[in-house]
């Protein structure tokens, strides 16, 4: 009896060290690799604060790269409604034009763009209503559209601001 219970107890004994250690050195890789897998746009987005702060991969479809330097992108997802900024990080220097409408994938740092609540709204509005001429009527009226559409949006929403968030990019991929 007692042979068998060395027999058993032995080699349970280092499957348990084996797995205490390759435990440690997970928890060690998870402190040193802060790559998540790949995350769907809609999920990115529907769940930000989750990944706010950590390096994320994700894959989409260029919408739109800015023709003024190429600093930004927007990547969407499925739907086009799930959209998102991408911006290059202080290793890399621009996007190219030619991205738009291709397939990438991109990996990067969710970072917090911007935060959207009553009180920087009406800064916007009082700086647009004291903006001097050098905006077009045209240009006025737009900012001021996108100001009402932001209040909608504030109202409808569960929480006191709105959030907009950028994945400031380390590397991307065309994919094929």
């Amino acid at each position: 009896m007692k042979k068998l219970f060395l027999f058993l107890f032995i080699p349970l004994f280092f499957v348990s060290c084996t797995n205490q250690s390759s435990k440690e050195s997970d928890n060690s890789d998870a402190s040193t690799q802060s790559v998540i897998a790949e995350v769907n746009i809609h999920d990115l987005l529907a769940d930000s604060e989750a990944f706010l702060g950590k390096t994320v991969s994700i894959k989409g479809t260029v919408e739109h790269v800015c023709e003024h330097g190429g600093k930004k992108m927007f990547v969407f997802g499925e739907s086009p409604e799930d959209r998102i900024k991408i911006i290059p990080d202080q290793n890399m220097n621009s996007f190219e034009i030619e991205l738009e409408g291709s397939d990438i994938l991109v990996q990067g740092t969710l970072i917090e763009e911007l935060r959207v609540d009553e009180e920087y709204l009406a800064k916007r509005e009082k700086e647009l209503s004291s903006a001097d001429s050098k905006k077009s009527q045209e240009e006025l009226e737009g900012e001021k559209q996108k100001i009402e559409d932001l209040k909608e949006q504030l109202d409808a929403c569960d929480y006191d601001h709105l959030s907009f968030y950028v994945i400031e990019c380390s590397a991307f991929e065309e994919v094929k």
